[in-house]
């Protein structure tokens, strides 16, 4: 985690300070803004400077130990949206909800980015309490968990579904945003679908995560025809086809 608050009560990410000024942070005491327990500053010269719980058995905000690249995208996102002019909170503390966006833009879009496995029912819950307390989220799948040649459980709660994309999901790389679109299931549950791609700091970022729902033309490779994949969202839902009642939720909400 990038944001604390110290001994004398002052909040301050260290991804706004240089190496020597955070050198000169180590005689303060840190704090968790949400479980308010002791962490730990560490400022190394191979990782990051970040701070770390000594453990996260009592802080419901932190739920898993983030890696290194799970920072280094926070860091890359962060980045763009405020190079960008957009009101970019890291790790902002959302006392309402008791959860930490990875970001927060506008104080009302979350930024979820999903480097580790995660249970569908925490997923669910948090996505739930964002949505309840009139916040959008959007996850951002890391490189260990993206689609490969069969959808998850986790990826397919993940999905959403627009008239412009059919079902769709996000992923996240060291170089690019990715817009996995027109995802197609068929009977042996292979899967097709069409990627888009954003690199970093190329283009207007919320203008990017808008595209879902702007209308703009496919072209679906592969044998699927992605014309169909609203007929096939429809009829999966009239028929209480558990592969698409269980997005249907979600996909409402957040669209």
């Amino acid at each position: 985690m990038f944001t604390a608050i110290n001994s004398l009560g002052q909040k301050i990410c260290l991804m706004s300070y240089d190496y020597n000024e955070i050198k000169g942070f180590k005689d303060l005491k840190w704090f968790c803004p949400a479980c308010h327990a002791r962490l730990i500053l560490k400022n190394g010269i191979i990782k990051q400077p970040h701070f770390a719980h000594t453990t996260l058995e009592t802080c419901q905000a932190y739920s898993e130990n983030e890696s290194e690249l799970h920072h280094d995208l926070k860091c890359q996102l962060a980045k763009w949206f405020q190079q960008q002019n957009y009101n970019c909170q890291i790790e902002y503390y959302l006392i309402e909800l008791k959860q930490i966006p990875d970001l927060l833009i506008n104080h009302h879009l979350a930024i979820e980015i999903q480097c580790s496995p995660l249970s569908i029912q925490r997923f669910n819950t948090r996505t739930k309490n964002y949505l309840d307390h009139g916040y959008q989220v959007i996850w951002l799948l890391g490189e260990k968990m993206q689609i490969k040649s069969r959808l998850t459980s986790l990826q397919l709660a993940m999905c959403a579904f627009s008239i412009n994309s059919g079902v769709f999901l996000w992923q996240i790389n060291q170089k690019q945003l990715e817009l996995i679109e027109m995802i197609h299931v068929d009977l042996e549950r292979s899967i097709s679908y069409q990627k888009k791609t954003f690199a970093f700091f190329q283009g207007n970022i919320i203008n990017h995560l808008r595209l879902p729902y702007r209308i703009h033309s496919n072209s679906l490779s592969g044998n699927v025809d992605w014309t169909m994949t609203s007929l096939i969202v429809r009829k999966g839902l009239y028929y209480a086809n558990q592969q698409w009642m269980c997005l249907h939720p979600f996909a409402i909400k957040r669209g």
